[in-house]
């Protein structure tokens, strides 16, 4: 999640719920994952699985594969190679080895309640009574534009797209891609995730949906050959050149799950932004639907982040979870 400052509140609350060389894609063994459009289960008796990069995947198509989900073992060989780097500044973090994750410092080393984290059965507690959920999306104009950060990025007009759980309301301000998944459900990631960044009206305080994107078939409107509409769009669109944005008309139901929100399949947690500064206390809610999304786009979208370099990744590894963290199922 690129760089926000942020200091925000659960939403319906008033505290945040629970708040290397270049990365090349290579083959590597995944983990089987959930597919696209089915709901992540959270067993209690899911076994323990490594925290690492270099361990964990998705059980990913035969080509995506060989370009996607091994880079996970490159990504964790960087870590664990390079402890001592030199902090990243502010402005010139990245995902490479000379500024990747193993070279963030401040709040991002720092921190109690880091984002992303791998959701387990056993870190989760049930929330009796859920709050009212209204989803206000539809088709907008709006500007993508190359952050400079491995992503391209989605920017919203103020008040075009509104969130509303419980009594607070909250405007779509921008959505992003991540490649592979930042989050987990049971130490099991899948090809990309998308999160959707709200700004609470009244303080700026943020929450984010976090949709995890599964290489799959037809499912919640996308199939094997397409994929995801308005990820189509995007890689179509997005410019190259830090700051550079291009129109887009974008229709932000398209990343969610069958369309809408679903209060029974959504876990929050109270966590960070996901890049530097890493700041705390953004209420994350994640969805344990998956949507889908084709390999040509998974494919499509490292090159992207690789740029003329080739096939790269731009997700954080997971961090340890805490207390602070919080872990919600709303069912």
């Amino acid at each position: 999640m690129p760089a926000v400052a942020a200091r925000a509140a659960a939403p319906g609350s008033t505290r945040a719920r629970g708040p290397a060389g270049p990365r090349r894609a290579v083959a590597a063994r995944a983990q089987a994952s959930p597919g696209a459009g089915e709901e992540v289960v959270i067993k209690a008796d899911a076994p323990d699985r490594p925290k690492t990069l270099m361990q964990l995947g998705a059980q990913l198509s035969r080509r995506s594969q060989l370009v996607g989900a091994a880079t996970l073992a490159v990504a964790g060989a960087v870590e664990a190679a390079c402890p001592h780097c030199a902090a990243a500044s502010a402005s010139g973090w990245g995902y490479d080895y000379e500024n990747g994750p193993q070279t963030w410092d401040g709040v991002c080393r720092a921190g109690t309640d880091q984002t992303p984290i791998d959701i387990r059965a056993r870190i989760v507690q049930r929330l009796e009574a859920r709050p009212d959920m209204v989803v206000n999306y539809d088709l907008t104009r709006c500007e993508v534009v190359d952050t400079g950060h491995g992503t391209m990025q989605v920017n919203f007009p103020q008040g075009s797209n509104t969130l509303t759980v419980g009594q607070d309301l909250y405007d779509l301000v921008q959505f992003h891609y991540h490649t592979p998944s930042e989050h987990a459900f049971e130490g099991q990631r899948t090809e990309m995730e998308v999160h959707l960044v709200h700004k609470k009206r009244g303080s700026g305080d943020l929450a984010v949906v976090g949709v995890l994107m599964k290489v799959g078939t037809r499912e919640g409107g996308a199939d094997a050959a397409n994929g995801n509409p308005v990820l189509r769009q995007s890689l179509a669109l997005a410019p190259v050149g830090t700051g550079t944005a291009v129109p887009i008309d974008v229709d932000p139901r398209a990343l969610l799950p069958l369309g809408r929100l679903d209060c029974t399949s959504i876990v929050s947690y109270g966590g960070s932004l996901t890049t530097p500064p890493c700041s705390e206390g953004v209420a994350w809610m994640v969805c344990r639907k998956t949507i889908s999304i084709s390999a040509t786009q998974v494919i499509g979208f490292q090159k992207y982040v690789g740029r003329s370099a080739g096939l790269r990744l731009n997700s954080r590894p997971l961090q340890p979870v805490t207390a602070e963290h919080q872990v919600t199922l709303w069912d």
